[in-house]
């Protein structure tokens, strides 16, 4: 009963000893807030703007559920927040009212785009696309 009893001692002591460790490490190593967001901020966030978009694409197909992405990248054109939208650019491929898949096509969507190149207007497309994602930082 003895050796239970100093085993939850023990135990109930380790967050108090640990929180002691964290106070005392110099200034230099703390933990700063204006460090910037941490690596699963920006994963989480990236993550809800691929989910969104991906979302959005399927909407415009005809068979949704056949839509496969790839080289999908999120841009975001100012310092990181995590409440902004990014920008979603990537290529889907899905089947047409035939059942055949058509072939990878671009898209890119933000807060107010949303656009599939379908190939009507491939020019305005590219114009689109090198400005919002060509030669940008993904994250």
């Amino acid at each position: 009963m003895n050796k239970i009893l100093k085993c939850v001692l023990a135990v109930a002591a380790v967050p108090v000893i640990a929180g002691a460790a964290i106070r005392a490490l110099p200034d230099h190593l703390q933990p700063s807030a204006a460090a910037g967001p941490s690596d699963f901020d920006m994963i989480l966030w990236r993550t809800k703007n691929v989910e969104a978009a991906e979302a959005k694409i399927r909407g415009l197909l005809k068979d949704p559920d056949s839509a496969q992405f790839r080289s999908v990248t999120v841009v975001q054109q100012k310092l990181f927040d995590a409440n902004a939208v990014g920008v979603v650019c990537g290529y889907v491929n899905a089947k047409n009212a035939f059942g055949g898949y058509v072939g990878y096509k671009g898209f890119l969507v933000s807060a107010h785009l949303l656009i599939l190149d379908n190939g009507d207007n491939t020019t305005a497309f590219a114009r689109v696309w090198n400005r919002e994602c060509a030669n940008k930082p993904a994250i």
